[in-house]
């Protein structure tokens, strides 16, 4: 094997390590220097959910001073 082939071979293993050390670092202790808090529990101050009008059933609540739990343990399935 030559060195560019081993050199390819070891770069996912290299971003793998950079990415779980990032995420870590964002979920459990946050970006100090960026003004960022942790993620983990993830502080939310408040939701509100308005959704009706047009149908048979309407739903409105409204959540305070939430803690979510479990995001480092998430993943994404789609976005948009």
């Amino acid at each position: 094997m030559d060195g560019d082939e081993e050199s390819r071979q070891c770069r996912p293993a290299v971003t793998t390590v950079g990415f779980v050390t990032l995420r870590l670092t964002l979920f459990f202790l946050g970006i100090p220097s960026l003004n960022v808090g942790p993620l983990h529990p993830m502080a939310v101050k408040a939701v509100k959910i308005d959704q009706g009008g047009g149908g048979p059933v309407t739903i409105k609540v409204a959540f305070t001073n939430l803690k979510i739990y479990g995001i480092p343990q998430s993943s994404v399935v789609s976005f948009g």
